[in-house]
């Protein structure tokens, strides 16, 4: 039996996928928030993640990095430059809502099996996030940064938002640190030149 964890803050939907997803035989545990769902992740054993883009402490997308199982994400606010950033994170799959379980089978297996082949190096070198660092800073607060320097890339250099959200992911790869980190630093600098 294939285990899949929930995030998604909605009660009334997480109820119906969850039950959705048990009548398809699918063992399945749910996290109405992003904290509680990358707790989740870091201590469970899942085969897949159904992650909301739309959670009351953070942009789904920008958890992503600290989930340590594949996942798909859900959403039903459809757009190309949303999927193109969803699958640039790792989504395995979009998924729009709402949905019927049995319209979505076959995605979920397949990323299922994908997944487990993308995942079983990425498991191993995945940084936790523990509650101090939660505590610390939001993730609500790094979801802003992000969205904040976004704003400050498109009023410095005049690019798209999705240019702009390239920028900020690419500087993160090769300096080896994370988006949110890109951010703030981005926002600070701004702040500092506006202010001088």
């Amino acid at each position: 039996m294939k285990k899949i964890l929930v995030i998604e803050d909605d009660g009334l939907v997480r109820t119906v996928i969850k039950k959705q997803l048990e009548t398809a035989k699918f063992k399945v545990e749910t996290a109405e928030n992003a904290s509680k769902g990358i707790q989740l992740s870091q201590s469970g054993d899942f085969d897949l993640i159904m992650l909301d883009l739309n959670l009351p402490d953070a942009y789904g997308l920008e958890i992503s990095n600290h989930l340590h199982q594949p996942f798909v994400v859900m959403t039903a606010t459809v757009n190309d430059e949303i999927r193109e950033i969803a699958s640039e994170m790792g989504a395995m799959a979009f998924i729009s809502k709402p949905f019927k379980i049995f319209e979505i089978l076959d995605v979920l297996q397949t990323a299922i099996e994908k997944g487990a082949i993308k995942y079983k190096e990425r498991k191993k070198t995945v940084a936790s996030i523990t509650t101090n660092n939660l505590e610390s800073e939001s993730l609500t607060q790094k979801n802003e940064y992000i969205m904040i320097s976004i704003g400050c890339l498109l009023a410095d250099f005049k690019v798209s938002q999705r240019e702009a959200f390239n920028r900020i992911k690419n500087t993160a790869e090769k300096q080896g640190i994370s988006v949110e980190m890109v951010a703030s630093r981005i926002v600070k600098e701004y702040e500092n030149k506006i202010s001088s």
